[in-house]
């Protein structure tokens, strides 16, 4: 019994510690946001989130999804931006980057 709980501990902490993490892109769309109540929406371990986007975003090889995610600002319209996801726990982090810096197989998306 001690050995199972020791290999979910474990697992839980690699996948909470973000080491499984994968990068999406996406490109902002000032449409796709909602205003929010600070405590509403998604859980956000930081809080205090006022706005939430629901994005179409690709992976490095050209998969898409929709991700949804939280800020506490609006961002700039058109802008691209890499979001880092976590399994269980979505986005993390996300950062705005230049057309140039896409992967290839997400350039072709836009």
């Amino acid at each position: 019994m001690k050995k199972i709980l020791m290999a979910l501990l474990v697992l839980s902490s690699f996948v909470l510690s973000g080491c499984s993490s994968t990068y999406w892109y996406s490109q902002i769309n000032s449409k796709q946001v909602e205003k929010i109540k600070p405590d509403e929406g998604v859980f956000r371990p930081n809080g205090g989130m006022s706005y939430e986007y629901t994005l179409t975003a690709y992976d490095g090889q050209g998969m898409e999804k929709e991700i949804s995610f939280g800020t506490d600002r609006l961002l700039k319209d058109d802008a691209f931006i890499r979001l880092e996801v976590v399994p269980l726990r979505g986005v993390v982090g996300w950062e705005e980057v230049d057309r140039e810096d896409l992967p290839k197989s997400v350039k072709e998306r836009y």
